[in-house]
């Protein structure tokens, strides 16, 4: 049974997954390089390990430590840079950069992903769209039913708040995961109304002023895509597959007497 990684740098990790026969391909992610080893540096390193044939439904990568840096490793198969985009760290392949490609198969995928993957689907998609319109709805309701009541819950409650706002922001901006700087400073540059009112909200403890620059942060997220969820609208839990002709259907069993 495996039990430790003993690696002695991270260039080493990359030069053992070269020497790998089941790795045909590595791309690293984000901005930090693999020869980097400044243990100072403020960041994480990236990287996505291509196989041939999936080894597990149930696992997607791994997170580990080599001498003090993170490493992020995720796992796919050659054939899902193939297949339409249905999780948002997947984006950060439009800016990777191939290291190991063993027959030039990951360039071609690479290659295929960049020009077919369209973040506008993303973007646009109902289903994404309608999922932060319910979370922003929801948490809204919930905060405005605990304010003054000395409730250690909403302290979380605008902690997720928050959290789920800087969520969609990146989404909708394009930018890749965990890019959280880089969001704040496009914020600053491009959207300053937004930027003074998170500035503004970073810079009070009173709740109910909170809770209405949260409100206003919500609302200008959602200014693009229908606002909130209305109370004469229904929102269904569903996936991409679903149609007009299953809602009636649900609708009709649980509701037509």
């Amino acid at each position: 049974m495996f039990k430790k990684l003993n690696f002695e740098s991270i260039e080493d990790l990359i030069k053992t997954f070269k020497r790998n026969k089941n790795i045909i391909g590595i791309i690293q992610c984000g901005s930090r390089n693999y020869l980097n080893e400044n243990i100072n540096e403020i960041g994480d390193y990236d990287l996505t390990v291509i196989i041939d044939q999936n080894i597990s439904n149930n696992i997607m990568g791994l997170h580990f430590f080599i001498k003090k840096i993170p490493v992020d490793c995720m796992i796919k198969t050659i054939d899902q840079f193939y297949k339409p985009i249905t999780n948002v760290f997947d984006l950060m392949h439009l800016d990777g950069v191939i290291i190991h490609d063993t027959n030039n198969e990951v360039q071609k995928a690479l290659n295929y992903f960049i020009e077919h993957s369209n973040h506008n689907r993303l973007f646009d998609n109902k289903l994404v769209i309608n999922k932060y319109r319910y979370k922003f709805t929801h948490i809204k309701y919930k905060l405005l039913k605990r304010l003054n009541k000395n409730d250690l819950t909403i302290k979380y409650l605008f902690n997720v708040g928050f959290i789920t706002f800087v969520e969609f922001y990146m989404i909708t901006r394009k930018i890749q995961p965990g890019k959280f700087k880089l969001a704040f400073e496009m914020m600053q540059t491009n959207e300053s109304e937004l930027f003074t009112l998170v500035k503004r909200y970073q810079n009070t403890n009173d709740e109910q002023v909170m809770y209405e620059l949260i409100e206003k942060i919500f609302s200008y997220m959602l200014k693009f895509c229908n606002g909130f969820w209305k109370e004469d609208e229904i929102l269904f839990r569903k996936n991409i597959d679903s149609n007009l002709e299953d809602e009636n259907k649900l609708l009709e069993f649980l509701f037509d007497k």
